[in-house]
């Protein structure tokens, strides 16, 4: 086997402790120990084949001489192979005891190092590893506040805007609330203004009655000529004690004075009748009803009126409705007696007719005439009796109608205020108080009315303002208006299950309905219940 001679003998125990070889950073070359390692690991080799080949070659050469020889040893192999070839085996064999320890020493160190230098770079890497690691959470973590971040901001803008939008909504809602509240209190103004308008009217033409035959007729036939021909009745016959000048002269005194007092008490009318309007809504008003006081002239003519003429109607419109005629001058008490004609009765008829149909009848209840009249003074005591309950009863009407609509408003505006609160209303003990707390105060608000209507029934007596009386009276308002307001209130309760806005709008429609409707239909009926009441006191029997 070639040696190079560069490097130690491998055979040489000396050549082989003297090894040198060269160092790198990290300690020795790690290829020439490995190298250097296979030509020692060869060299034992052959060393040893060579022991073993002499170990043969000794056991051949004593097995032919003696069979019991004996086991070969190092004295005897000394004495076989001679002083120099036991010094080479000697010498072979603590060279290759050094070399294996030596290449143990040098294996276990390598793989020391080996395990050191893996450790190291695995705790490098892992170092590495988990410092990249925790940048990558880092800037995930930094990331993901990031993006909350953005999406807290998004959120609290989309939140900004959705209030200032809702805020806005309302805020007009509550505009347009308000507008229709007003518009709605307008309109209850004004139908109230309207039902007084028209109960004075009412009361008005129930005091209006026919003054008798008219002086001369007019031709009502349409004719596109010149002024309708005046057809006079009859001459006119007075009495000797005044002549015409003085009958003239009275007439054109009466009709001045009676136009000027027809205008003076309507511009009243107008005025009370917004003034009442006003006080309705804010605060208490004055019970005084409102009427026209016409002139009621005393006049001592005696006119005798025979039939009149009779005048050509052929030409007359059928379908056209009849004109209305109303007098200018109430009736008078000492008015002389006259008999009137067929004709003349069947024109006050038609009068009668055409006035009813502008009067609403439940307020005030006028007959309508007969066509043929039997006793002129039954009828006239009929019609006074008539105009005698109109007038006590009407202003008691008003006033009851008033306070009613006033206690109804009041009652409203709570309902109201309660509603804006936060807690949802499910129950009509919530809104309301026990239906015995609010009858009491509806019942006080029009008890002193429905005396004055017993009083006026039991005419000044005082049987009258006994409070069994009034009872009726005031059980109907219980039960005509509460109740069935109560009914309502819950129907609307349950429909509106819990939202209070629905209930208000729910609230404020039903209560509209009973200003406006349901306590004009039973207030009349109410009051005449008193005032029969106390009628019935003083009937006899």
């Amino acid at each position: 086997m070639a040696i190079s001679f560069s490097r130690p003998d491998p055979s040489s125990a000396a050549s082989v402790s003297s090894a040198q070889f060269p160092t790198s950073r990290r300690g020795f070359d790690q290829a020439e120990v490995r190298d250097f390692l296979r030509m020692v690991a060869a060299e034992l080799a052959r060393l040893q084949e060579r022991e073993r080949f002499l170990e043969r070659e000794l056991r051949s050469a004593q097995h032919p001489g003696s069979p019991d020889s004996v086991t070969m040893d190092d004295d005897t192999a000394t004495r076989l192979l001679g002083e120099e070839a036991a010094r080479v085996l000697q010498t072979a064999r603590e060279a290759a005891t050094q070399i294996r320890a030596r290449a143990e020493d040098g294996s276990a160190r390598l793989l020391r190092e080996a395990t050191d230098e893996a450790q190291r770079l695995r705790e490098e890497a892992e170092i590495e590893s988990a410092r990249r690691r925790q940048d990558a959470a880092s800037d995930a973590e930094a990331e993901v506040q990031m993006a909350k971040q953005q999406g807290r901001d998004m959120v609290n803008e989309a939140r900004a805007y959705r209030e200032r939008v809702l805020s806005e909504l309302a805020r007009r809602r509550e505009l347009a609330r308000q507008q229709l509240e007003q518009l709605i209190h307008g309109r209850d103004r004004l139908l109230q203004a309207f039902e007084r308008s028209r109960l004075a009217a009412v009361d008005v033409m129930a005091e209006l009655t026919p003054l008798g035959e008219p002086v001369e007729y007019v031709n009502l036939q349409p004719t596109t000529g010149p002024v309708p021909l005046m057809v006079p009745a009859t001459s006119m016959y007075m009495q000797p004690d005044r002549d015409d000048d003085d009958l003239d002269q009275v007439a054109q005194t009466q009709v001045e004075v009676a136009e000027a007092e027809v205008e003076i008490e309507i511009v009243e009318l107008d005025i009370d009748i917004e003034v009442e309007a006003e006080a309705d809504v804010f605060g208490d008003a004055d019970d005084d009803t409102i009427g026209l006081q016409l002139v009621e002239p005393h006049d001592d003519t005696v006119v005798s009126l025979p039939e009149p003429a009779p005048f050509d109607d052929r030409n007359d419109n059928n379908d056209r409705e009849p004109a209305r005629v109303v007098s200018l001058f109430a009736k008078t008490s000492d008015r002389a007696e006259t008999k009137p004609t067929s004709s003349v009765d069947d024109l006050f008829a038609r009068l009668r007719e055409s006035r009813a149909d502008t009067v609403v009848e439940r307020t005030v209840r006028v007959e309508e005439p007969a066509a043929e009249v039997e006793d002129e003074d039954e009828e006239s005591q009929t019609e006074s009796g008539v105009d005698t309950v109109a007038e006590a009863v009407v202003p008691l009407i008003l006033s009851a109608s008033r306070k009613l609509k006033r206690v109804l408003a009041d009652e409203q505006n709570e309902l109201l205020d309660l509603l804006r609160r936060k807690e949802p209303v499910r129950t009509l003990d919530d809104l309301l108080p026990w239906e015995a707390d609010q009858s009491a105060r509806y019942s006080a608000a029009v008890e002193k009315d429905l005396v004055a209507a017993a009083v006026a029934g039991a005419q000044g007596g005082s049987d009258g303002r006994n409070p069994a009386i009034v009872r009726p009276a005031l059980d109907a308002v219980t039960n005509d208006i509460i109740s069935p307001l109560r009914d309502r209130l819950t129907r609307s309760i349950d429909k509106a299950a819990g939202v209070n806005s629905d209930l208000a709008n729910e609230v404020r429609g039903i209560y509209r309905e009973w200003k406006a409707h349901r306590i004009d239909e039973y207030v009349e009926e109410i009051v005449r219940l008193a005032y029969d009441r106390g009628a019935l006191t003083v009937t006899p029997g």
